[in-house]
């Protein structure tokens, strides 16, 4: 992206300045997007999020989508767990709606209707809460090394 609003540095971090800041005053954000017919952009992920699983790019937050659109599913987050075959695979981490319990079976199924076969969450972890970072975003990191 360009505009005369981009910010200038990341604070005492030149090297990582260094790598978003381009030529002629574009920034490299990171962020994954994609355009409507109607020529709308649409924030759908982070570059710096995505992992590969059997030489696939796996976007978690496309996976977090899907699994979010379940009537049993109040939050999910997407992390990439080794394996020995893939490398890596996702497993979702997610919290029922109240009331609601998590089968994993009409998850999966769920899955399988809306990704493509290596993008399927491999488990399904039940939790009562996901880590938050200060922002109000996944903390991604925290759950990175719990289910690694």
């Amino acid at each position: 992206m360009r505009s005369p609003h981009n910010f200038e540095e990341y604070l005492k971090q030149p090297d990582r300045t260094d790598k978003v800041f381009l030529d002629d005053g574009w920034v490299y954000s990171g962020d994954l997007a994609r355009e409507d017919e109607q020529g709308y952009v649409y924030i759908v992920g982070r570059a710096d999020n995505m992992f590969v699983s059997g030489g696939e790019n796996v976007s978690p937050e496309e996976i977090e989508d899907v699994v979010g659109m379940h009537q049993d599913v109040a939050h999910v987050a997407v992390v990439a767990v080794p394996d020995a075959k893939w490398g890596q695979v996702p497993v979702a981490i997610v919290v029922p709606k109240a009331g609601a319990t998590i089968d994993a079976d009409a998850l999966t199924k769920h899955c399988k209707q809306n990704l493509a076969g290596f993008k399927v969450p491999k488990r399904f972890e039940v939790v009562t809460e996901i880590p938050m970072t200060g922002a109000g975003k996944i903390d991604r990191n925290r759950l990175q090394e719990h289910y690694s």
